[in-house]
């Protein structure tokens, strides 16, 4: 279609397109090489073509005119000016005063078009004032601002046109007079003040007011007259006031009302409020209503809402909804006082999608049957109630049931045999899960069971449902173990397991599952997550948060993960967790929060740092990680401080533990570097100059000593044997002194042989020059300490002699050991224990060969030697009634001596003189 401000004007791209059409009608393939017309008419074309396009873009920028906003600005100062949508011009103006002013500015075409459309938001200002805005037209005048009090009579007198007059919040006491915009005016807002009543003629007569809303007002009442031929209103909102009662034919003559909202007043009832108007949306929650028959009128075909909650309905009819509003889709009666469900008082609602009973006092739904609500999926709401049982055949109508906080204790037969798509029983009292409570269900997608009480899921839980379970929720239960409840769930794709009582998981615990997305593991006393999550290869969300995990491991988690949250954790920041560092330093995984942040905490004793000259990180054996220190290659020639016994007896920090920092890569980089401790079981001081290690101190738990090629000659054998957890020693490269004080070093080598990994390289040095470079495992003790030939046959020969004397003795000693004893008797030697013990011939001969009488007489008076012993009869003579025992020997009859002369444990001297009894 052409522009009628151009339509005079030649037509330049037609032009082109003729001239164009003419040329390839001349279909030759080459022009000619004279003055032909061909290639001018070409380049005439191309010439016209570019003015006609440059003269409409002339035209184009002509018509655009830039938004004059310092201009608009510099003249209404109290405003900020910008460019609306759709030609209208947006003034936001606070504290105006000088309202001529204003409107002379805005309509005298001075700083915009006469007749411009302006929406205007003033704040600040008092009162309106007669006239303020005569002469503009107005889209939206938006008042917000508790100062504003008054709208005088006639403010809007002069004015061309007002769309919308909306006021959020004011002091306003009274309804405006929109009598001179009467024509114009379609939305009529006039929230958060303070109007008491609706009365009068200012709202009458309003022919194209469309909207009505004063929410949140202190309106008691309302006139029957007030809206007097104002008959196209739509919706119609008095939320938030003192209402207690409307006039029956109040919405009657509103054939267009499509919603009503009356929601927090002081209704006590609406008996005809309705009986002509058939609104499509109708909320009466938050009042005083108790008769449900009365509210509603047969034939109400066009209501899709209704919002009755929070009334005191006691109970429901046949005859409160059917045949009444058969096509509401959605009924809302929740926190009411309703005692029981019965599916027959709903039975016409065929296009019913939401019933909501929630909070009421409902205890148990059994032997019922639904057979209304939509053919797209009717969902059932009963949340809070007090059901105990809920046996209900569901059929194919209902898609999502909503029971949690009941009082349930098992699923039971609530879902069997049924195609629900969304199950809630949340906060109930389950407390088992089997395979026989999802029996017969087809099509269930999402199954919230969380806030149980559930301690035990049976493995054939969700078999049956296997190939349609999307969502699962077991969080705040009493699960220990899943049992392998959630394997093979092939379209799950978020499981929640937050708060309940797992360790540990099974192997191929979460076999299956490549769909899942999301996995919740919070609160849990999970110590280790195991390598289970590699199987999640799809898993995009992991959240392990308060748990008790102390380490993890990059290789445990999927290369699909991008989110991962383990805040509340006791993770130990040592060398076992760096891998899982880097992990986060290099990958684009997102975290909750900075890991193993440098401590601000006051140490007793706190790690020690890094030496001079030396480089610490970590490092492992296996599956044990630890903190080396390398100092090789620094030049040493003596130990560093840290691990020389004076300084660490009296150091202040802990000389077997080591703390260094990482740099940080993740978004958390403010948060300062990594901090890592960890004890010290690596040393290396290697390719130094050490000379003797007699005031080394190392902890306990080294794994690593790397000490080769120094100037060592003596070992550290008491060091090295107190390092029992060695498992990586290097010897070699030193100038070994080998006498025999490295006997026992040779010793401790072949002992260690399996961890001293330069065993046979490690060799003598060149002191003893017979040794020099000899392996020091392989030399026998004579090649440590040789000894002299000869002084080695001497000694040999004088060890046997003395061996044979001592057996020839012992053999003489046997032979003659009675001899000897008697001898030793005679000679006053021996103790013997009872007088009688020498009676035999042989030994009576051996004392009187002896003559010891001659010796005996030299002897002192006192000396018991000097008293022979008697015979018998002389002695029983001279002692009568002294010694009590007798006894008898052939024909002799001895008696014992007395006690206190002769005592049993004593030693007797005899002489020649005495005569032992025979």
């Amino acid at each position: 279609m052409e522009n009628t401000k151009h339509k005079n004007l030649p037509n330049p791209i037609k032009a082109d397109r003729k001239n164009i059409s003419v040329f390839r009608m001349k279909n030759r393939p080459h022009f000619s090489s004279g003055t032909g017309s061909y290639p001018s008419q070409y380049l005439l074309s191309c010439v016209l073509l570019f003015f006609g396009c440059f003269h409409i873009f002339i035209c184009v920028c002509a018509s655009e005119e830039e938004f004059p906003k310092e201009k608009c600005e510099a003249a209404l100062p109290e405003c900020d000016c910008e460019e609306g949508y759709m030609d209208v011009v947006g003034l936001n103006c606070s504290n105006l005063s000088d309202f001529a002013n204003f409107s002379k500015t805005l309509s005298d075409g001075s700083v915009f078009k006469v007749n411009t459309t302006y929406d205007i938001i003033l704040t600040g200002v008092r009162a309106l004032p007669r006239g303020f805005l005569n002469g503009l037209i107005v889209e939206r005048l938006y008042i917000d601002d508790i100062q504003t009090e008054v709208v005088e009579d006639g403010s809007f007198d002069g004015m061309l046109k007002l769309k919308k007059f909306q006021v959020h919040l004011s002091s306003i006491k009274e309804i405006p007079d929109f009598r001179s915009v009467r024509a114009t005016l379609r939305n009529l807002n006039l929230d958060n003040s303070r109007l008491t009543s609706i009365s009068g003629d200012r709202l009458k007569n309003l022919t194209n007011l469309q909207t009505v809303s004063f929410v949140n007002n202190s309106i008691q009442s309302v006139a029957s007259d007030a809206f007097e031929g104002t008959e196209n209103i739509m919706i119609f909102d008095l939320s938030y006031n003192q209402l207690s009662a409307l006039p029956q034919n109040l919405f009657n003559s509103w054939k267009k009302l499509s919603k009503v909202s009356l929601t927090s007043n002081q209704l006590l009832h609406v008996d005809q409020l309705f009986a002509v108007a058939r609104p499509q949306l109708i909320f009466l929650d938050h009042n005083n209503l108790t008769d449900l028959d009365s509210i509603f009128h047969p034939n109400m075909y066009e209501v899709h809402t209704l919002l009755l909650s929070y009334n005191p309905f006691s109970k429901i009819t046949e005859n409160s909804f059917n045949g009444k509003v058969k096509n509401v889709s959605f009924l809302y009666m929740d926190h009411c006082l309703i005692p029981e469900f019965n599916a027959s008082h709903f039975k016409d609602l065929s296009l019913l999608s939401t019933l909501d009973l929630s909070y009421n006092r409902i205890e148990n739904v059994t032997n019922q049957t639904i057979r209304f609500g939509s053919g797209h999926g009717l969902e059932l709401i009963f949340v809070g109630n007090k059901i105990k049982e809920f046996n209900v055949d569901l059929s194919y109508k209902v898609r999502r049931l909503n029971l949690n906080k009941n009082l349930l204790p098992s699923v039971s037969r609530s879902l069997q045999y049924s195609q629900i798509l969304d199950v809630n029983m949340a906060e109930n009292r389950i407390e088992t899960l089997g395979p026989e409570d999802f029996h017969g269900v087809q099509g269930i997608q999402s199954i919230d069971l969380q806030n149980n009480l559930i301690s035990k899921v049976d493995n054939f839980t969700f078999r049956s449902i296997r190939r349609d379970l999307v969502y699962l929720d077991l969080s705040r239960n009493r699960i220990r173990s899943l049992q392998g409840c959630v394997r093979n769930l092939y379209l799950l794709t978020s499981l929640n397991l937050t708060g309940n009582m797992i360790e540990s998981f099974e192997e191929d615990e979460f076999q299956g599952l490549d769909e899942l997305l999301q996995l919740f593991l919070d609160g849990n006393p999970i110590t280790s997550l195991g390598n289970e999550m590699q199987r999640l290869t799809q898993l995009q969300y992991l959240s392990i948060i308060n748990n008790k995990i102390f380490t993890l491991k990059p290789e445990q988690f999927p290369k699909t993960l991008k989110f991962l949250y383990f805040e509340g954790n006791p993770f130990k920041c040592d060398c076992q967790l760096l891998p899982f560092l880097q992990y986060l330093n290099s990958s684009s995984v997102e975290t909750d929060g900075p890991l193993c942040t440098p401590s601000n905490q006051t140490y007793i004793m706190p790690p020690a740092k890094c030496p001079d000259r030396c480089n610490c990180f970590c490092t492992h054996n296996k599956d044990k990680h630890f903190m080396s220190v390398d100092c090789s290659y620094a030049e040493l020639t003596e130990l560093p401080r840290l691990f020389n016994i004076e300084y660490s007896s009296t150091a202040k920090e802990n000389c077997s533990w080591m703390a260094i920092h990482l740099p940080r890569d993740t978004k958390f980089s403010q948060s300062g570097p990594f901090a890592i401790e960890d004890e010290i079981k690596g040393v290396n001081f290697s390719h130094n100059k050490l000379q003797s290690l007699e005031e080394a101190h190392l902890p306990g738990g080294m794994r690593h000593f790397i000490l080769d090629n120094n100037h060592l000659q003596k070992p550290p054998l008491s060091l090295l044997y107190s390092l029992e957890n060695l498992s990586n020693v290097t010897l070699s490269g030193n100038p070994w002194s080998c006498d025999c004080d490295l006997l026992s070093f040779k010793e401790w080598i072949l002992y260690k042989s399996e961890f001293v990994t330069d065993a046979n390289e490690t060799r003598c040095g060149s002191e003893f020059p017979e040794l020099n470079g000899r392996v020091i495992w392989s030399l026998t003790d004579m090649d440590f300490c040789p000894v002299n030939t000869g002084s080695s046959k001497s000694l040999a020969i004088g060890l046997l002699s003395f061996f044979l004397v001592v057996a020839v003795a012992a053999l003489v000693l046997i032979v003659h050991w009675t001899k000897v004893k008697m001898w030793l008797f005679a000679h006053g030697i021996t103790c013997f224990h009872e007088y009688g013990i020498i009676q035999n011939k042989e030994a009576e001969n051996l004392l009187q060969m002896n003559g010891l009488e001659n010796q005996q007489r030299g002897r002192g008076e006192d000396s018991m030697a000097n008293f022979p012993l008697p015979n018998d009869d002389l002695f029983r003579q001279e002692h009568p009634g002294e010694g009590t025992e007798s006894y008898r020997d052939g024909n002799s009859s001895l008696q014992e001596p007395p006690m206190d002369r002769l005592s049993t444990d004593r030693c007797v001297s005899l002489t020649a003189q005495s005569k032992l009894p025979v």
